[in-house]
């Protein structure tokens, strides 16, 4: 049986948490982004073990929706 307590209202629904909406975008020699690639981990560490793997040659930043994350910079360059 649910409390009174425990009842969402429509106006509880801004406030729940949102799921996480992790991509990479690779970026260019110049800073422009070249790609998007969303990708799908657990957490923000996964995420960010994630978006090494995208690191070759090539600088990324990771992102969570409207959330900056990370930028990562290739050694290469």
């Amino acid at each position: 049986m649910l409390n009174k307590s425990d009842r969402f209202g429509f106006a509880d629904l801004d406030n729940l948490p949102a799921p996480s909406c992790y991509r990479v975008l690779v970026l260019g020699s110049e800073g422009q982004v070249t790609r998007m690639v969303p990708i799908k981990a657990r957490n923000d560490l996964d995420a960010e073990r994630l978006a090494r793997g995208f690191l070759d040659g090539h600088g990324v930043e990771l992102w969570d929706g409207m959330r900056f994350m990370e930028r990562f910079m290739s050694m290469d360059r």
